[in-house]
């Protein structure tokens, strides 16, 4: 059974790149799996990013979009977009600079290191080759919104989250 691969990209005021980065990443993870979804997370875009995401989303069924009005910073935006990511493992870009496609080459190599997080560190690991990339692996770890005790909500988001998980899945 294959698995189900979300792909988050956090983008601010890339109307102009946004299409062909969303093209070449669902080209790519194509060739990965069928279970597919890309969410574009606009983190407070002053253009037309927004509108050209919604674009996207109808040119293509795999995409979705996650706004955010004010700018938050990157480590913020992908934990607010892990909540609405619904793939088993999920491939984030987390780096300070904007994705390029430079960046995506890596998506194979990450996704094969996703199906070792099966076994590691509880399904969350940070990949020592690809520092601006984190792989969450959701089949050892429950959705707080799933968890058996009925307490849906997540903890508060806390300063650092991917600094610090990176300092963990390393041993720094």
């Amino acid at each position: 059974m294959q698995r189900s691969l979300s792909i988050l990209l956090p983008v601010r005021d890339s109307q102009a790149t946004l299409t062909a980065l969303v093209v070449r990443v669902l080209e790519i993870a194509s060739e990965l799996t069928d279970q597919l979804e890309v969410l574009i997370v606009d983190n407070g875009s002053a253009d037309h990013t927004l509108e050209v995401a919604h674009e996207l989303a109808v040119r293509f069924p795999q995409v979705r979009v996650v706004r955010f009005n004010a700018r938050r910073q990157v480590e913020q935006a992908i934990r607010s977009a892990l909540e609405r990511a619904t793939g088993e493992a999920i491939l984030a870009y987390c780096g300070e600079q904007a994705v390029r496609p430079r960046n995506l080459a890596a998506l194979r190599d990450l996704w094969a290191m996703s199906r070792e997080a099966d076994q590691d560190q509880g399904g969350r690991v940070a990949a020592r080759s690809y520092p601006d990339w984190l792989i969450v692996n959701r089949r050892l770890r429950p959705r707080p919104s799933l968890r058996a005790d009925g307490s849906g909500a997540p903890p508060p988001p806390r300063p650092n989250f991917l600094a610090k998980l990176r300092k963990f899945a390393l041993d720094d």
